[in-house]
């Protein structure tokens, strides 16, 4: 019977057409085979270090899953679920699961999340306003506004904050914290990006690194903060605060960047996903620039014409 619940947390995480989070949840929290399922996601959980995704947030929002799907407050983005996401939400699952047998209730977090191809602008309760980009998250605690003002992050968005001196403003992220009273900034914490980046747009910001509990304090507009994860390095440079904010216009901006690392922009922002192999592509660095309404078919024709080092064809 072990082969059973491994084949269905198997189809729920690698499968397109996997069910909704509610039933996954349903099935995994019935009487049946309680030990078979409890064995199979330990070995999920155990496994989550090789996993290109934020489990750790993904669990914290998810510790109380099974009564947080009944919430008033929780908010729910349809989207179309790839692999990375799909292990993320099993681990959070799983966690939710085997935590909750153990623990005493947690406190109720409200999420948004945005899919590939979209952007959403939204209100929290203290009336700061988030405008998040393609495949991001964001999770903060039911009393947010009002014993905290602490919110978590994987993906990127923008965040115009109501001053509030006697309640910092926080983003977490798996890396950084960054903490504000009154200003404008951006974060961008892709669990698949090399890099992550905090970007003052307005007023004055302190970003803590949560590797070493370094602070750096932000106080110029188009300061910005970048931690690299595979070299574990930090540092400040002045950018193009047009160029930043690129994204929030629904325009792309790519400065400097490979091509590996432009078609991951790309699968977030059209919804998609690029076979290929490393190998064939080389390390050259490009600048590209493209308007709003532009396709994806002109964006590659303009790329394959610039780059002159591939060819690609579109299927279903």
């Amino acid at each position: 019977m072990s082969d059973y619940v491994n084949k269905v947390i198997a189809l729920y995480t690698l499968s397109d057409a996997n069910p909704s989070p509610e039933r996954f949840y349903q099935w995994l929290t019935d009487n049946h085979f309680e030990t078979e399922k409890t064995e199979a996601l330990l070995r999920v959980w155990n496994q989550a270090s090789n996993i290109p995704a934020e489990g750790t947030l993904a669990a914290l929002a998810s510790l109380n899953l099974k009564s947080q799907f009944n919430a008033r407050r929780t908010v729910r983005r349809p989207a179309v679920w790839r692999y990375a996401a799909a292990i993320a939400l099993c681990l959070s699952l799983a966690a939710a699961y085997i935590f909750t047998q153990q623990l005493p209730p947690a406190p109720m977090f409200a999420e948004y999340f945005t899919g590939s191809g979209q952007t959403e602008t939204f209100k929290l309760p203290d009336g700061s306003t988030v405008q998040t980009n393609s495949a991001t998250l964001i999770v903060y605690p039911d009393n947010f506004g009002k014993d905290t003002r602490t919110l978590y992050l994987s993906g990127e968005a923008n965040f115009k904050v109501v001053k509030n001196t006697d309640a910092p403003f926080i983003v977490k992220s798996k890396y950084t914290e960054v903490v504000a009273l009154g200003t404008e900034f951006t974060v961008s914490s892709y669990a698949e990006d090399k890099d992550v980046k905090v970007t003052l747009i307005s007023g004055r910001i302190k970003v803590e690194a949560t590797d070493n509990r370094t602070d750096f304090i932000l106080e110029q507009a188009g300061e910005q903060f970048v931690y690299n994860k595979q070299q574990k390095q930090y540092a400040i440079s002045q950018v193009d605060l047009y160029d930043a904010t690129a994204w929030q216009r629904g325009e792309l901006v790519f400065r400097g960047m490979t091509i590996p690392n432009i078609l991951t922009v790309l699968e977030r922002r059209y919804a998609v996903s690029f076979q290929y192999n490393f190998s064939s592509i080389n390390d050259d660095k490009f600048n590209f620039y493209f308007k709003k309404e532009t396709s994806l078919v002109d964006i590659m024709d303009i790329i394959k014409t610039v780059a002159g080092t591939f060819d690609y064809t579109i299927t279903d």
